[in-house]
């Protein structure tokens, strides 16, 4: 998770199930944010929950929609895996 000027939560997570995503964003983003995700159909509902949703299709070549986009977050990703393989490869 990552807040968009502010801090970044990596953690694991045992499952990406709605029931367990939906948990883990309750548990740490504020009811009534903006939360910004891929297509991904776990996160179907956060409307209902008190949360602004919305989301970028990236199968349909969709990575930018206005403000909607997960680059920063996959681009933290990036970094941390280039460090890991520069490393430990």
């Amino acid at each position: 998770m990552r807040e968009r000027g502010g801090q970044m939560r990596a953690f694991p997570v045992p499952n990406t199930t709605k029931s367990c995503l939906q948990r883990l964003i309750k548990k740490h983003v504020r009811p009534g944010s903006r939360i910004y995700t891929d297509e991904h159909r776990s996160y179907l509902g956060l409307n209902e929950d008190g949360y602004e949703h919305e989301s970028v299709d990236h199968h349909k070549g969709e990575y930018v929609r206005g403000e909607a986009h997960t680059n920063s977050f996959e681009s933290f990703w990036a970094l941390l895996k280039r460090g890991y393989h520069g490393t430990f490869h």
